[in-house]
């Protein structure tokens, strides 16, 4: 303890000094948006986002739309949002309310994230690392009172001497008498995969309990609660093997999963290709599941849709059906044999779903309004109406069967929701091998460029889309790229098509280097990224910049892209300042494009009216032009 204090001094004295300089810090937004780039005059031509008193003032007559019904639901949210806070969900447990009730009333009310992040918090509050950390901002409150409830002192994890050794190749020495090991430090040790299961082992031992919790820490596996998940989900089967030996129990939680759970997930993170053939790790692996079965373990996971995942948290683990055969054929490990536990219940979380319910609707009618429960009892009824108007087939997983040019004709979008499927296909080898992802990026982010190539030298399969994604987050690194001969022939927009640090960076990503008049392998060119990060701003640096329109065979234009977003996918903000910046270019307009202004009409008549008064040719002709029958997402 005495130790940690003495670590905290620098982080103390650090916090006490921005404390006396600038006083209480602003409150943070509930978003951050970085700044776009400008070519001329940084004047930002996005439009403000409407608050919810601009809102009612502007707009007593409430009319049922897309527009009126999303912000209703906004002004909902903001209050049932703050809901469950740590108080409320404390008040439930003295009123006799089990943690089984909890989790699942927030399952229901809010969403399965918040209900795992509260569960998981919950369960290690009295944890070693928790404890601690409350012991030291206790010792700093009582010191500075006045100091605001955002900020604290936390102790590292690792320690700090373990970190140091571990980044610069250095042997590891057990600590001294005076120093304290957590099983929080053994567990970052764990999942550092340069250390062996042999230089690993001393640390275990000198732990007083191998049972204890793992805290809550941003630097070990999300949700792992001890050593042997984290064992099981790092790859180490004889590490967790010979902690088992040792006294190390497994975990079980019908919500948050279980050790088996861990070991399945570990065994997902092979590559495909590793799977396909005999591999002694592997074999390994799948010996600690068996083991971990007849020890009783169950696995909260489930079939669906041709693959095996887990049902606690989505991106954990999944199998597709292709794996689940390799590893039947290979290994003789069954993934349909694997036991399965039952859903969570609990005897009363039905009685406090409904209390709860009813104490939301009394705070969204003091705060929202008192006609809130007629106003969404109309923006049912519209919803009903558009369902009724149009109802598209959605479109997904049986896109690659289709051509680009027969996808074309039945909605242009289809042809790049196909494209970016084939992309995440492409990608998913370099996903599922064993680059150590998170390395590479702090290795980049320290500006260590010939050791970043260095670690993708060995990785071919992940250089695609790595290269893409580097380039967003860190366009210095592009030269880098350049030196190493890693940048494609033609980029592939597709691996950048949601990804906003390319537009909050692109005047940095261009003064790296990057031609911002290149089209991609479909002949897109960055309007096409711009158009679906929406935002003008971009659009308007690209038009500067002399970047000309595109209309190319079987790929969707920008104009139509952008109505696509606003009407189907119903992105509203700066709808009128993109369409006026893609019209400027005289685009063609098609029968295409007017579906989904009739979409648009449909769903949001007064930005629609807005619109067509601004740009005549984007009207309507109901009975010319149909709607869309699919679409995708």
């Amino acid at each position: 303890m005495a130790r940690a204090l003495y670590l905290s001094v620098f982080i103390f004295a650090s916090i006490l000094v921005l404390y006396l300089v600038f006083g209480l810090p602003h409150e943070p937004e509930s978003e951050s948006e970085p700044d776009t780039p400008a070519k001329s005059s940084p004047a930002s031509t996005t439009s403000s986002k409407n608050t919810p008193e601009i809102q009612q003032e502007a707009a007593p007559e409430f009319v049922a739309d897309h527009q009126q019904c999303t912000d209703l639901q906004k002004n909902i949210d903001r209050v049932t949002r703050h809901y469950f806070d740590d108080e409320r969900l404390s008040s439930f447990l003295d009123d006799g309310f089990s943690v089984d009730d909890i989790t699942l009333a927030i399952d229901a009310l809010r969403n399965p994230n918040f209900a795992r992040e509260w569960r998981d918090d919950y369960r290690k509050k009295d944890s070693q690392l928790d404890s601690l950390n409350r012991q030291l901002n206790k010792a700093l409150r009582e010191n500075m009172p006045d100091l605001p409830s955002g900020m604290g002192v936390f102790r590292s994890v690792p320690v700090n001497r373990l970190e140091e050794a571990v980044k610069n190749d250095k042997p590891l020495e057990t600590l001294s008498d005076e120093e304290t090991l957590i099983v929080d430090d053994v567990a970052w040790l764990i999942q550092q995969p340069n250390l062996s299961d042999t230089a690993i082992k001393p640390f275990v031992l000198q732990l007083e309990d191998i049972n204890a919790k793992l805290g809550s820490s941003f630097v070990i596996d999300k949700q792992a609660i001890s050593l042997l998940d984290v064992a099981a989900f790092n790859r180490r089967p004889a590490l967790a093997q010979w902690l088992m030996a040792q006294g190390a129990r497994p975990t079980s939680d019908a919500y948050l999963g279980t050790t088996l759970d861990y070991a399945l997930a570990g065994l997902s993170r092979f590559s495909q290709e590793t799977l396909q053939e005999q591999n002694d790790t592997v074999a390994a692996q799948i010996a600690l599941a068996n083991d971990l079965i007849e020890h009783g373990q169950r696995s909260v996971s489930v079939f669906e849709n041709d693959s095996f995942k887990s049902r606690f948290s989505a991106n954990l683990f999944i199998f597709w059906e292709g794996v689940s055969e390799a590893l039947e054929l290979n290994y003789g490990f069954d993934l349909k044999t694997v036991p399965i536990m039952s859903p969570l219940t609990s005897p009363r979380a039905t009685e406090l779903i409904t209390q709860i319910q009813s104490h939301q609707e009394a705070m969204i009618t003091d705060q929202v309004g008192e006609k809130t429960a007629e106003k969404r009892s109309r923006c049912r009824s519209f919803k009903k109406q558009v369902a009724d108007a149009w109802s598209p087939k959605w479109l997904g997983s049986e896109l690659v069967d289709y051509r680009d040019d027969e996808l074309y004709e039945m909605a242009p979008e289809l042809v790049k929701c196909r494209r970016e499927k084939m992309m995440f296909k492409d990608a998913l080898p370099g996903r599922r091998s064993e680059f150590d992802e998170d390395r590479y990026y702090r290795v980049l982010s320290d500006g260590e460029w010939q050791l970043a190539m260095s670690m993708l030298d060995d990785y071919p399969e992940a250089v695609p889309r790595v290269f893409h994604e580097s380039v967003a987050y860190i366009p210095e690194s592009y030269a880098a790229f350049v030196g190493a001969g890693f940048v494609p022939d033609v980029w592939n927009f597709s691996y950048l098509e949601d990804n906003r640090y390319f537009v909050n960076n692109l005047q940095k990503i261009e003064d790296a280097g990057v031609d911002l008049h290149m089209t991609d392998i479909y002949g897109r060119n960055l309007l096409f990224i711009a158009v679906n990060a929406g935002s003008p701003d971009t659009l308007q640096y690209l038009v500067q910049s002399g970047v000309p329109y595109y209309q190319v065979p079987n790929t969707p234009d920008p104009l139509y892209l952008a109505l696509y977003h606003i009407a189907t996918r119903d992105r509203a903000e700066d709808a009128n300042a993109i369409i006026s910046i893609l019209m400027a270019y005289s685009p063609t307009v098609s029968d295409a494009h007017l579906a989904q202004m009739r979409v648009m009409k449909l769903k949001a008549p007064s930005l629609y009216r807005d619109i067509v008064d601004e740009h005549p040719l984007l009207t309507v002709d109901d009975s010319n032009v149909a709607y869309p029958a699919y679409t995708c997402f």
